[in-house]
């Protein structure tokens, strides 16, 4: 297994405000957040900044790659569904 690093946790949380079409540092956006805990994933929830945790607990390194994942595949698999429904 190889070491999961900061940069590979921010570039999975670029990319799903991509997918999601959320601004870059907006409401709707998700912002990841660091301290001697470990990880958690935020979401901005109004202009003020407000953040709400998406995963209830904070996580290791590796465990936020993971979670994080499970968030581009089922927005990846509801991106697959529309398109079915459309064909």
């Amino acid at each position: 297994m190889h070491r999961v690093t900061i940069k590979e946790l921010e570039k999975k949380v670029e990319y799903i405000n991509y997918k999601l079409d959320a601004p870059e540092f907006g409401k709707g956006s998700y912002k990841l957040y660091k301290d001697l805990q470990g990880y958690q994933l935020h979401l901005i929830i109004n202009e003020g900044y407000g953040v709400r945790d998406v995963g209830y607990y904070s996580k290791t390194s590796r465990e936020m790659y993971f979670f994080l994942d499970g968030i581009i595949q089922g927005i990846t698999s509801r991106e697959a569904l529309a398109d079915l429904m459309n064909a």
